[in-house]
This record gives structure tokens, sequence and C-alpha cells, in this order.
């Protein structure tokens, strides 16, 4: 990351905070970041544009067994991805469901079928729907 906010919070945030801020990673290291996540956040704001998004954030983190918690997003929630937890953003509400995540949730679920979302998965879809409306 970077940008004004970035600056912001790495100046107001302290190691007693438990936060870390990396900056930008290589694309060659972020596996190595993501093994040492335990709750992955996306706190986008709802709306007509995020409503409709799927962030690919999320199928990152399931790929990982890594619990997530979400702005209720529609196109998200319709996915039924067992390791998304939603809730209007509130920041003792996700502080508190954070802290349920980290004393409740196994980590050792078995993994997610996101084979659904794999290109070829995807591109067969396409196709097949292709050759109906030709």
């Amino acid at each position: 990351g970077g940008g004004a906010a970035y600056e912001r919070m790495r100046r107001e945030l302290t190691p007693e905070d438990g936060i870390v801020l990396t900056g930008c990673v290589e694309r060659d290291a972020v596996a190595a970041y993501f093994r040492l996540l335990d709750v992955g956040l996306i706190p986008f704001e709802v709306n007509e544009l995020t409503d409709r998004a799927c962030p690919i954030k999320a199928l990152e983190y399931t790929s990982c067994s890594i619990p997530v918690v979400s702005t209720p997003l529609r196109e998200l929630s319709r996915l039924k991805l067992a390791n998304v937890f939603f809730l209007p953003f509130d920041s003792e509400a996700w502080a508190a469901q954070v802290c349920a995540l980290l004393t409740r949730y196994r980590f050792d679920q078995p993994l997610e079928d996101l084979t659904r979302f794999h290109w070829q998965t995807l591109a067969r879809e396409v196709e097949a729907l292709w050759q109906k409306i030709r």
C-alpha cells in the first residue's frame, strides 16, 4: 500500500498495536505474508458498485483457510463462503468479531473448493453460454 492514509497510519501506529504495515510487497513474497495472517478484513463501503463486486482478496483468503470479516457485500454473500463473516462496518463490532475468530475459529478446517473460480472452469462456462446464444 501507499498514499496519504498509509503514511498517517504508519506515523500513528506503534508496535503495541499489533498491526504491521508492509508497504508494497514483491509478488514473490506475497505467499509468505499470507501464511502470517490470522484474519482477513474486507471493510468496503457498501454502495452500488461494491455491492456487485467480488473482491478477489476474499478468494485469496479462502484459498488459505483464513477467516474473513467483511461488510455485507451482496455478490460476496452470494458465494456462501464458510470462512466469510458479514457485519456492517462498526469498529467495535469488527474488533469483537476478530477476537472471537482468533479464539474460536478452527484454522484446520478443510479448504473450500474453489475450482468453480478457476479460469479453465469459467472459460468452459462462458463457452457453453456462447454456444447456447449463437
